[in-house]
Parts: structure tokens; C-alpha cells; sequence
């Protein structure tokens, strides 16, 4: 019986989300739901698919429906979108796609309320002080690895964006 309580507690995880959040996830995801619009494709440079996420904001799949996400993830056209209207969420249709965890833009506080409150394992981010792009997905990215277990790959992508971007300056 011991090794079904060790068992138990291993079949979880604490991460620190960026609004400073202890956030208990399950190590094992099979459903994600991602409300900050630019995650998908985040989600997609980690992991290489999206076929776990099954729900997603409007205007993320509007953009991923313009753009080279649609062909290199053509199952993230199928993730639901109803539950959520601008910066509204819809708890109880949320709750109704059974995510074992959410990815939330973590500047409304609302939101923060609700995911405390629903019972979710939910995970904030944030655009990161002063603004730098390359920064703030530099720290998505290197989150999202740590959740779904693929730190190696999110650090190959930081370095990848990171090698790019000093590439620029000699080419313009």
C-alpha cells in the first residue's frame, strides 16, 4: 500500500507559473487548454504537435488559421474556442473539455480568481518587464518545457532564436 501513496504523490509536479503561483500539474497531460493567443505555436516548438490541446482562444486559431501553423498542425483547427470571449472565460464550458491543465495570460486578475477557484491546474504567463519579445518567449518557451518534461528541446529552440537574432545585425 505504501507504493500506491509514493506512486500517488510522483504522479505530480509543482512548477512556479510567472505570476509567482505554485501550481501543482499532473506529470501526465493529455488535455491543454491555452487562452494566451500567441502559446499555440509555443506549444507546437516544444512538443512538434498540437494534438493535446483541445481548446484554445478565438483569435489564436484565427492566426493560426493564417498561417504555416494550420499545415503543420492541422489538429489545432479541431481545438474548441466557444468558452471564451476576449478576455472572458466561460468556467463552466472550460470545464466541460476535461483539461488536465490551462495555460492563462496571467495579467487578469479575474482570470487568476477563476482558475484558483475551478479546482484546474492552471498556469500563468506574463509579457516579461520592459517588453523584449525574444525574452518573454525565451521564458514561455522554457516553461512550457518544463511542463510537458522537454527541457532539451525548449533549450535547443532558446538557442536556436537566441544564435538567429545575433545573426541579424550582420546581415542588415
Amino acid at each position: 500500500e505504501e507504493n500506491n501513496a509514493s506512486d500517488k504523490k510522483e504522479s505530480n509536479k509543482t512548477i512556479i507559473d510567472q505570476n509567482g503561483r505554485k501550481v501543482k500539474i499532473p506529470k501526465e497531460i493529455n488535455k491543454v487548454v491555452m487562452t494566451a493567443f500567441p502559446l499555440p505555436g509555443v506549444y507546437y516548438a516544444v512538443n512538434g504537435s498540437c494534438d493535446k490541446i483541445v481548446g484554445i482562444h478565438p483569435g489564436a486559431k484565427s492566426a493560426a488559421e493564417n498561417s504555416i501553423l494550420s499545415v503543420l498542425a492541422p489538429e489545432l483547427m479541431d481545438a474548441e474556442t466557444g468558452f471564451v470571449k476576449g478576455k472572458n472565460i466561460n468556467i463552466e464550458e472550460l470545464l466541460g473539455l476535461k483539461p488536465d491543465l490551462v495555460v492563462f495570460w496571467g495579467g487578469y486578475p479575474k482570470q487568476v480568481e477563476q482558475f484558483d477557484n475551478s479546482g484546474i491546474p492552471a498556469v500563468a504567463v506574463k509579457t516579461m518587464a520592459g517588453g523584449n519579445a525574444v525574452e518573454t518567449l525565451s521564458t514561455w518557451i522554457e516553461l512550457l518545457g518544463e511542463i510537458f518534461g522537454k527541457e532539451d528541446r525548449a533549450s535547443e529552440v532558446i538557442a536556436y532564436s537566441h544564435e538567429t537574432l545575433g545573426m541579424i545585425p550582420s546581415k542588415t
